[in-house]
C-alpha cells in the first residue's frame, strides 16, 4: 500500500514537472518568435529609410509635413508646400 502511494506521488511530480518543462518551452519560443519579428521589421524600416534618404534633400522640413517615418537615428519627412511636395531626410 505504501508502495503505491510514493508511486503515485512521484508520477503526480514528474507530471507537474512535465507540464512546467511544456509551458516555459511555449512561452520561450513564443517570445524569441516576437523578438525575431520586431527585428525583421525594424531592419526592413531601416532599409527602405536608407533608400528614400537617397533621393531626399538633407536638412529638416521647411514646409508642413504630411508624412514622416523615423526608425533607430534616421528620419525621414514629406512636406508639402504650394502644391509642391519635398522628401527631406536627417
Amino acid at each position: 500500500m505504501k508502495q503505491s502511494k510514493k508511486f503515485l506521488l512521484g508520477f503526480a511530480v514528474l507530471l507537474v514537472w512535465c507540464g512546467s518543462l511544456a509551458l516555459t518551452y511555449q512561452q520561450t519560443r513564443e517570445k524569441w518568435f516576437d523578438l525575431g519579428t520586431i527585428n525583421g521589421e525594424i531592419n526592413g524600416r531601416a532599409i527602405a529609410l536608407s533608400g528614400l534618404c537617397q533621393h531626399a534633400i538633407n536638412g529638416a522640413a521647411d514646409g508642413p509635413i504630411v508624412w514622416s517615418l523615423d526608425v533607430k537615428a534616421s528620419l525621414v519627412e514629406l512636406s508639402g508646400k504650394n502644391g509642391f511636395f519635398t522628401l527631406h531626410c536627417r
